[in-house]
């Protein structure tokens, strides 16, 4: 389980760019200007803009459906230290934007491609003049792995489950199947807390607090269980529990910066194995008689790369300038429409 992580590492600014489907009627927007959101408050980091390919599909009653979806062009600030780490979070700040647009609208919004980020810094000092090409960084790749044989053939009785296992089996399924880290994670702590409620022979202790003291009563049988299957792997740092309990606590809660999303992307081999040895001893197995594919780490699906820099062919030509320089026209026209008790007219 890997803990080592640079401490303060040096931001540069990235574009992540991508689509939305967001099924709702665009009213009283004229053709080709954008939608604006801060997602970090007054913070460059998670600044959005978006807008209809199809202004008069947006702006029109029409049928949708996901084959025929109303596909919006969006790009949004990211702050990482590298491209990879830029499109992690470019990633997950569309699923932010996506959850906020659902609620906005009351419709189903989509994140349809979010899948390459540039370097804005090195995009600005093409433009100046300074330097002739700019990173980017993209989803090359899909996971691939060879095929083999049943894992697990000769254990019948996982296809009679326990009920209480039930629950885990399914969040495990749905977690191999996704490439969002973040997500992934939840979905992995989700699935070990619920095969710790059926996992035999726990024995519950005194509960302690953060700092170690005793407290009142005994620990919960999930925390219990978890400390039993962490206890199996005695190269796991001791304090291995609290790390991957509080990794979940900022995902779930929307505190994760870069070193909790890289914390979380690490330690996914590890998390992914406590639930396979939680459902193996649920299952009356040993943990190392159950075998799951492990997680294909990220960062081999990404490539990265230069782009030759051309007036022509600038991506911020596409938008009408830089987004970092929107920003700024952003927060001045928001403190124009406050009003004079500070609060938006």
């Amino acid at each position: 389980m890997s803990e080592h992580i640079a401490a303060e590492p040096k931001m540069q600014r990235y574009i992540a760019e991508g689509t939305l489907d967001i099924p709702m009627m665009r009213v009283g927007v004229a053709l080709g200007v954008s939608t604006y959101l801060s997602l970090g408050g007054d913070n460059l980091d998670g600044f959005t803009e978006f807008r209809p390919v199809d202004h008069a599909q947006a702006s029109s009653s029409v049928f949708w459906s996901p084959s025929s979806p109303i596909v919006y062009e969006c790009r949004i600030v990211v702050c990482a230290p590298d491209g990879a780490m830029a499109l992690v979070r470019g990633k997950e700040w569309y699923e932010h934007l996506a959850d906020r647009l659902t609620l906005w609208s009351g419709c189903p919004v989509r994140v349809l491609k979010a899948d390459q980020v540039y370097n804005e810094d090195e995009l600005r000092d093409c433009m100046a003049g300074a330097r002739t090409a700019f990173g980017i960084t993209l989803t090359g790749n899909e996971p691939a792995f060879s095929t083999l044989p049943a894992r697990n053939a000769t254990h019948r009785q996982l296809f009679s489950p326990p009920t209480k296992a039930i629950e885990a089996m399914r969040w495990l399924r749905r977690s191999m199947n996704l490439q969002n880290g973040p997500e992934k994670y939840l979905f992995l702590y989700i699935a070990l807390e619920s095969i710790a409620k059926c996992i035999p022979n726990v024995k519950r202790e005194i509960r302690r607090t953060s700092e170690g003291d005793e407290g009142e009563g005994l620990e919960s049988q999930e925390s219990a269980a978890i400390r039993l299957l962490l206890a199996r792997h005695p190269t796991m740092p001791k304090h291995a529990k609290k790390t991957l309990a509080t990794i979940r606590a900022r995902i779930a809660h929307g505190n994760a910066n870069v070193a909790t999303l890289a914390l979380a992307e690490a330690n996914l081999p590890a998390l992914q194995q406590l639930v396979s040895d939680g459902l193996a001893l649920a299952f009356g197995l040993l943990p190392a008689d159950l075998t799951v594919q492990a997680p294909i780490p990220f960062r081999s699906l990404l490539a990265a790369g230069v782009i030759q820099y051309s007036a022509d062919d600038n991506p911020a030509k596409h938008w009408d300038g830089l987004l970092s320089e929107r920003h700024e026209w952003y927060l001045k026209k928001a403190k124009e429409a406050a009003g004079s008790d500070g609060r938006a007219s």
